[in-house]
């Protein structure tokens, strides 16, 4: 199949799955003239490609697995990518718990500053965190 049929059966821009050919992670793509002629194998890895990225993987991290395809068990690589790839997201949810505390705290600051004195200026709110540059 011809890539305006790919793109249109895995949803992929036409551009995207040139992409994904030029940086090696779509291999073995023949070619009828001046036409790329894409098969099964490609929609499922392309379908593949775009589920990981959807789940937050980058596409040096895709290629890695899709360096393996080859293998006959490259499930554990892949658990290997999803166990760090829960770990990153453990982390960036705890720092993300946490800065909403924090901003939840300098509301409840400005209301209580403003409850008491409608013109209450910065100086009066308590800005005590580390994090106070990004304000």
């Amino acid at each position: 199949m011809y890539i305006g049929k790919i793109s249109k059966e895995t949803g992929a821009s036409i551009k995207a799955i040139r992409f994904y050919e030029e940086i090696g992670l779509l291999n073995d793509v023949m070619r009828s003239g001046k036409y790329r002629v894409y098969n099964e194998n490609h929609v499922t890895l392309i379908r593949l490609i775009l589920k990981a990225k959807s789940l937050g993987f980058r596409l040096s991290e895709i290629k890695v697995f899709a360096e393996q395809k080859n293998s006959r068990a490259p499930w554990a690589c892949i658990l290997s990518m999803i166990i760090t790839k829960t770990t990153q997201i453990d982390t960036e949810l705890s720092n993300l718990k946490k800065q909403k505390e924090e901003l939840l705290n300098y509301k409840k600051n400005i209301v209580d500053c403003l409850e008491h004195n409608p013109t209450c200026s910065l100086n009066k709110i308590e800005l005590d965190s580390p994090r106070t540059e990004r304000l």
